[in-house]
């Protein structure tokens, strides 16, 4: 499975590029460890952003059964 396939097949919102990037999060981490993901970034051709969205969309697509639990014990919640 691809990390761009949303876990939900019901939702619109891929993570192929059709979803617009307008959430924000702000991250405080050492500096040693961002400098070597600059790096990492770097040689693989992505930007810091993408490489982000990449490692948290295999990673959302690596849990989505913990997903689909969170949506199934709270899906009356508005």
């Amino acid at each position: 499975m691809s990390f761009y396939k949303s876990h939900d097949k019901n939702n619109a919102s891929q993570l192929d590029g059709s979803e617009p990037k307008s959430k924000r999060l702000n991250l405080l981490i050492r500096p040693s460890l961002m400098n070597d993901f600059k790096k990492i970034a770097y040689m693989r051709h992505l930007s810091i952003n993408g490489l982000i969205n990449k490692l948290i969309a295999e990673y959302v697509s690596k849990h989505a059964a913990l997903v689909e639990e969170y949506d199934s014990v709270f899906k009356d919640m508005p």
